[in-house]
């Protein structure tokens, strides 16, 4: 059985870091440690530069788990109450539309569970997060994996990756409150943990995002410490003595910036190595030595949960992928329709074939003895009769036979030249069994608007097998399940033109 290898991959404003993963028997190894400046300015010629970089250093599929910052997420923690299994996602769906500042329409969401309660709580209770994401903001970080050349496999929020790794390398002491802070050039992400009840439970935390970090100065550090002190006495109060702070991102790096801390927290702080106890292979990557590593903890959590379940994670990007999965499946069933349309008329074909063999063989026979039977030369006549009428039908077949391949190479190259949102609710084909005549189709579907629908029409005008592209309605309808936002329905008829 093949290794199984999982990519992470952060994307910043200025900056890509991959870290990609195979798991072994006896830990994990790196296969790929590597950050990549990116240019000020992504035209197409730097767009080429990104998907060349990330194909020479990713698998075949080039799937990858992305992160989102803490700073675009609204999070949230929930107790559902003692509940049947079967029901809490029912209850937890409840919980968001309560919870969560936006309309579910507006966000991608997703939740994850923290177990039950326990001591202090009652048992039974399911303690839960939930994590909303405006939609342009997670649509927008996919787009951008997809102009790289990347598929999502997942979305995560960055906050819970800094969390997962430094329980992963075992450098998180859960006994004490603790935090970690992730120090970047533009932004702060802080995740605040009270402290848990058991090593391995996952205790109440808190994630805050700082829209500043290391690019405001030296002079500006004691701001940013000030504001991160705030924000611990904030959450903890009289939760305990705080015990620890794991620094991770470029902030590790900066001498100021750990004794700046140091003074205004009074505790240890100690920078994430998230390649702690990770088994480096023979031919792996080269990974960084010192305060380089911790720059790697967001893409390390993220590259790890692509190799099993994590203590927490969420999937902004499940209904994205659902949505690619269907269109798989639609693409896949009309090709395979397709195929088997073909060779149902292609086994006409060599029937008809086969039995024009057959007529041409006895007509020889019957040739043969032609001069001493006259008396069958009624009987050969018909046979040469049949003989044309097989010969006709079956170049009639051929023809049928093309004119129905042109018709699902059309519909096939229809279904890849959708616009995002539009889909096909049915179609009826007209292929005439006329000589000359190559048929016309008519189409019903939906769009999200007007404008998706024009740009389909003009996608179907452009194509070299189709003549008369007529848009026949398009009308603003309501779904009948009342829950999703207006639709356009339309209809459009076609003819097919032999190339």
């Amino acid at each position: 059985m093949a290794a199984k290898t999982s990519v992470g991959l952060e994307v910043r404003a200025d900056q890509l870091r991959l870290v990609a993963l195979t798991k072994l028997s006896d830990g994990v190894r790196v296969e790929c440690c590597l950050t990549m400046t990116l240019p000020e300015v992504t035209g197409e010629s730097a767009l080429r530069q990104i998907r060349t970089w990330l194909a020479e250093r990713l698998p075949p599929k080039r799937e990858a788990v992305l992160a989102i910052a803490g700073g675009s997420a609204f999070v949230r923690g929930i107790t559902v109450l003692p509940i049947k299994e079967k029901t809490l996602e029912q209850a937890i769906g409840y919980e968001a539309e309560q919870q969560i500042p936006f309309s579910l329409q507006e966000v991608e969401w997703d939740w994850c569970s923290l177990g039950s309660s326990g001591e202090g709580g009652t048992r039974g209770q399911t303690r839960a997060i939930l994590v909303a994401v405006k939609k342009e903001i997670v649509e927008g970080g996919l787009r951008q994996a997809m102009s790289f050349g990347v598929t999502a496999g997942a979305m995560d929020l960055a906050s819970l990756a800094m969390y997962n790794t430094a329980r992963r390398v075992g450098v998180l002491r859960q006994e004490t409150p603790s935090v970690i802070v992730c120090v970047e050039q533009d932004s702060t992400d802080l995740l605040i943990l009270q402290a848990g009840s058991r090593a391995d439970s996952i205790p109440e935390f808190w994630v805050r995002s700082l829209p500043f970090g290391l690019n405001q100065g030296e002079e500006a550090l004691g701001d940013l410490v000030g504001e991160i002190k705030r924000s611990v006495d904030f959450r903890l109060g009289e939760a305990g003595e705080l015990g620890q702070v794991l620094l991770c991102g470029e902030g590790a790096g900066s001498q100021a910036l750990l004794s700046a801390m140091r003074e205004a927290l009074d505790v240890l702080i100690e920078p994430v190595d998230p390649f702690r106890s990770v088994v480096k292979g023979s031919g792996s990557a080269t990974i960084p030595e010192g305060a380089e590593r911790s720059p790697y903890t967001v893409a390390m959590g993220l590259a790890l949960r692509g190799l099993g379940p994590v203590p927490l994670e969420v999937n902004l990007a499940k209904r994205w992928a659902e949505v690619n999965r269907q269109r798989k499946e639609r693409q896949t069933h009309a090709l395979g329709v397709g195929v088997l349309s073909v060779l149902l008329i292609l086994s006409g074909v060599w029937s008809n074939w086969g039995q024009i063999q057959s007529k041409q063989e006895a007509f020889s026979q019957l040739n043969q003895k032609l001069a001493g039977y006259e008396q069958y030369s009624p009987q050969i006549a018909e046979l040469q009769k049949e003989v044309v009428f097989l010969q006709e039908r079956t170049e009639w077949l051929v023809e049928l036979a093309k004119k129905k391949e042109l018709a699902l190479k059309v519909l096939d190259n229809g279904s890849e030249a959708l616009p995002e949102g539009v889909w096909i609710a049915d179609g009826n084909l007209e292929v005439p069994v006329s000589q000359g005549q190559w048929g016309e189709f008519a189409i019903r579907g939906m769009a999200p608007d007007y404008e998706s629908v024009n740009s389909f029409v003009g996608t179907l005008r452009a194509s070299p097998r189709l003549r008369d592209v007529k848009p026949i309605s398009s009308t603003l309808v309501k779904p009948t399940d009342g829950n999703s936002e207006e639709v356009v329905e339309f209809s459009i008829t076609a003819g097919l033109r032999e190339l």
